[in-house]
């Protein structure tokens, strides 16, 4: 007898009966949860299975059980909850360590590891960084340039007050310092198919963004708008050669920053929908992606988005 999930993929109307005898309502009456089950609860079972509220609840307890995963992880270092053996942790060293603007710190790590892979726009390190009395935990930091030719790789980090133990470790590191980082990943990437490209953040999501809108091809179609505290803490992308606008938001904080969401609805964008890349604070990233899906009519999937912090939480990224 074939499987019931190969069965209900036929295309054929009665190839379950043809096949099996077995009606689609025979199928569902005689699934395993549903044996044991008194036939009140077996028709209240099948009503729940057949709503929404089913699979609203498992992605609901699977993201309960991640949650509490990354607490525990939290709570004891890497027992019961690592995300990196050993064995893939790659070895390197701190070779510079620099001011880049106020607030933010350039570190360079130099490593083997670092001249045989490619790093794509946008990518992220996970850094192994002291983690108090819990031991070692890993903090995850945007990729600002990547140099195989000398294995080296140069993550600019915003310095946080107060912070976790990430903040802690780049505000303190110096070079000569041995440390161990997993690989380059990333959560978004350019869309090559994208009419039109818009980036926003704030100043830790602009890192990434300036090294995406750095990659772009000539002649594509690129808008945006970045906000940081002031003048004196805006920076160029890596090359220099593309540009995005800045706002300020002063002393006020960059959570829910009403500061951004004016500059993007402010912003004259080509008629359709391109591709939208959101970075940064939580609140912030759901703020502008209620405008362009309510305000401007975009799909949700043409708004990509990637969250580095909130209030309160460290090590979301």
């Amino acid at each position: 007898m074939l499987p019931l999930h190969s069965i209900g993929r036929s295309a054929r109307p009665g190839a379950r009966e043809a096949i099996t005898g077995t009606t689609a309502q025979d199928a569902r009456q005689d699934h395993p949860c549903l044996r044991s089950c008194q036939p009140g609860e077996r028709k209240r079972h099948l009503a729940f299975r057949a709503s929404g509220t089913w699979r609203s609840a498992q992605w609901e307890g699977q993201r309960k059980r991640k949650a509490e995963h990354m607490h525990q992880a939290e709570r004891n270092g890497y027992p019961g909850g690592r995300r990196f053996r050993d064995e893939r942790l790659l070895a390197a060293k701190v070779t510079a360590v620099r001011a880049a603007v106020p607030g933010m710190t350039d570190v360079t790590l130099r490593g083997p590891a670092f001249a045989r892979f490619a790093c794509k726009p946008g990518a992220h390190l996970p850094v192994e960084v002291p983690g108090g009395a819990q031991g070692p935990v890993l903090r995850t930091y945007s990729v600002w340039r990547h140099t195989p030719a000398d294995a080296s790789l140069t993550l600019r980090i915003a310095l946080h007050h107060p912070g976790g133990p990430g903040s802690a470790w780049a505000g303190a590191v110096t070079p000569g310092e041995r440390v161990r980082t997993g690989v380059p990943r990333n959560r978004i990437v350019l869309d090559p198919r994208a009419r039109h490209h818009v980036f926003v953040g704030e100043e830790t999501g602009a890192v990434p963004l300036l090294t995406m809108l750095d990659a772009l091809p000539p002649g594509a179609v690129s808008h945006g708008v970045l906000e940081t505290t002031g003048p004196e803490a805006e920076f160029p992308a890596p090359d220099g050669e593309r540009t995005l606008r800045w706002v300020h938001r002063g002393r006020a904080s960059a959570a829910a920053s009403p500061v951004l969401v004016a500059a993007v609805r402010r912003l004259e964008l080509p008629p359709g929908p391109g591709v939208a890349y959101v970075a940064g604070e939580a609140a912030t990233c759901r703020a502008v992606v209620r405008h362009f899906v309510t305000e401007r009519g975009w799909p949700r999937f043409a708004v990509k988005t990637q969250t580095h912090w909130t209030p309160g939480k460290c090590g979301i990224l």
